[in-house]
Formats: C-alpha cells, sequence, structure tokens
C-alpha cells in the first residue's frame, strides 16, 4: 500500500534531479462503470511521475517505480552510489563523492541486454562548492548547473 511517507520519500528522491515545483504526480481514480457507480478494484490507484522538463515518466507498479523512458527498468531502491571494498573490515566508498544529482535505475527480470545499472545525470556545466561533504575529505558538493525557467529543456547524460 502507498503511504504518505512513501510519497515523501519518492519525492525527495525525485527532488535530486529536478526542482519540486516541477515535479507533476497524477493519480488515477476508480472508473465509475455505465450506472454511474464507482468499481471497487482491489489494485493499487495508478501514480504517474512525471519531470516535464526532461521528457521522463515513472509509474508506480506494486513497491516499484517504473521508468517508462527506460524500458525495462525501475528505480533503484538504493539511491547512493557506493562500493564496498573487500578487506577484513567492510568499508563503503562513494563512487561519485560531493555529486547529489543523479537518480539510479536498475534493469528489472527480462529486462533486456542492458547495462544491470543506469546512472541519470542532469547535462550541464558542473561546479564544485567549496567545503568538505560528509567526511569524504576535502571534495565540495558537486552541482549541475541547471535552467530555473519553467519552459526549458533538460537532459540526462
Amino acid at each position: 500500500m502507498l503511504t504518505l511517507a512513501w510519497f515523501g520519500m519518492l519525492f525527495a528522491v525525485l527532488s535530486k534531479m529536478e526542482t519540486k515545483e516541477f515535479i507533476h504526480v497524477y493519480h488515477s481514480t476508480p472508473e465509475a462503470d455505465s450506472s454511474g457507480e464507482q468499481q471497487q478494484l482491489n489494485q493499487e490507484p495508478d501514480v504517474l511521475y512525471e519531470l516535464p522538463r526532461y521528457g521522463m515518466e515513472f509509474k508506480s507498479h506494486g513497491n516499484q517505480i517504473l521508468s517508462l523512458d527506460f524500458a525495462g527498468y525501475h528505480l533503484a531502491p538504493q539511491q547512493q552510489l557506493t562500493f564496498a571494498q573487500a578487506s577484513h573490515q567492510l568499508q563503503r566508498f562513494h563512487t561519485l563523492p560531493g555529486l547529489q544529482q543523479y537518480l539510479v535505475l536498475e534493469k528489472g527480470p527480462g529486462g533486456g541486454s542492458g547495462a544491470d545499472v543506469l546512472v541519470l545525470v542532469p547535462a550541464g556545466q558542473v561546479r564544485v562548492r567549496e567545503g568538505a561533504v560528509g567526511g569524504i575529505g576535502a571534495i565540495g558538493r558537486v552541482e549541475v548547473q541547471l535552467d530555473t525557467r519553467c519552459e526549458a529543456q533538460l537532459q540526462v547524460g
């Protein structure tokens, strides 16, 4: 069941890529039958998430958010790009330290022959802000500068 907390977490994930004002959420309602009565379905309602400036859409399906633009892929439950180093003590390292603006997609079952994981990053000029990020050392926050206009057509790289 989709809860308000779940929507909030998903909205936080999508807002890594896009300004909150430009994330559109559409929720379907049960259809009325010929007598005008609402059908009671035992299914979750469809929820569509649109990032119109990127031309990207996602759709809820059970406990996954499917990409409608990258067939066979869904939003990964783990949105942090890390890798573990094999040693006597498990250590995690950030793959793109400082970068915050990205979405991680995973290939689902029957997802085809593409990569197992896709990382979508906004295309644009990269800027590094001064200051350390979460104990990573001297690396600053990495930002991709985006056009702030509503009519802007953004791309991922």
